[in-house]
């Protein structure tokens, strides 16, 4: 099942989907704040749908910036190794795995706010997977239509999944660290 991880084909399904999703996870932290995407508006069960954290600007932010990381793979991939012969449709797979990590992490925070949790409040392992596991079922649904990707299989989902959490908690100890967290998780 793994022996094929040295393949080129497999690494660039890897990053086509995990730059996007992590850029746009990233950053729709970094330059989040504003308006919240709920407008403060509550559920059924009385509680605030997504809460504060989960704004317009940051959601914006977050596809934006994701679409842009997958801009530049397709220009540092194409200029460093033509033979790969990308086509630019793939910017739009960027566009929609960036648009699943948004909404993956704000269906984690309405799971969350019906659970009761607060803001930043832990909810292992849904916060560390929320995001790619929209990112894939957006990348899931797009692929085969206008595109496919080279190497979309299970292997790539697990090794993804199992990557991220690592990732994640990496880089919520640094956002924690500067500043850019009020929590470490």
């Amino acid at each position: 099942m793994f022996e094929d991880v040295a393949d080129l084909n497999f690494l660039v399904t890897v990053f086509f989907i995990v730059v996007p999703a992590y850029m746009a996870n990233g950053f729709a932290l970094l330059l989040g704040g504003g308006k919240p995407l709920d407008c403060g508006k509550k559920f059924s069960d009385g509680r605030r749908i997504f809460g504060e954290g989960k704004t317009v600007k940051g959601a914006f932010a977050g596809i934006t910036f994701g679409t842009l990381g997958m801009f530049l793979e397709l220009l540092i991939l194409n200029l460093t190794i033509p033979s790969l012969n990308l086509q630019w449709l793939y910017l739009l797979l960027g566009f929609f795995v960036a648009l699943g990590a948004v909404l993956g992490d704000v269906l984690g925070s309405f799971i969350k706010r019906r659970l009761g949790l607060p803001r930043g409040a832990p909810l292992p392992p849904l916060d560390q997977l929320d995001f790619i596991l929209g990112a894939f079922l957006f990348a899931y649904l797009f692929n085969n239509t206008v595109i496919s990707l080279p190497h979309f299989s299970l292997t790539v989902f697990l090794v993804v999944v199992v990557a991220t959490p690592v990732a994640h908690f990496v880089g919520c100890c640094i956002a924690y660290k500067v500043g850019w967290k009020k929590e470490p998780w």
